[in-house]
């Protein structure tokens, strides 16, 4: 993703506002962020033998955080 949003990032033109591809690249990375945090707190309560918490978290996760990404982006696709 930082790769990708370099290698845009110098064929744009800088403007002073958020363009649509900047929220897109912001909501992919907060989303990451997201996973990176619910993988690591599943573990810990998987490590202190919490296992049935930890599958909630891991099945609401599962379909929770695709749907928070396709919302904010249909958002992001009314709103820009």
């Amino acid at each position: 993703m930082v790769a990708f949003q370099l290698s845009i990032a110098k064929d744009l033109p800088r403007v002073g506002y958020t363009t649509f591809l900047d929220a897109v690249f912001l909501t992919s990375f907060i989303f990451v962020f997201l996973c990176i945090v619910e993988i690591v707190f599943v573990y810990v309560l998987q490590v202190k033998k919490r296992t049935g918490l930890a599958e909630t978290i891991r099945q609401t996760a599962r379909w929770g955080i695709p749907a928070g990404i396709w919302g904010l982006l249909a958002l992001l696709v009314v709103v820009c």
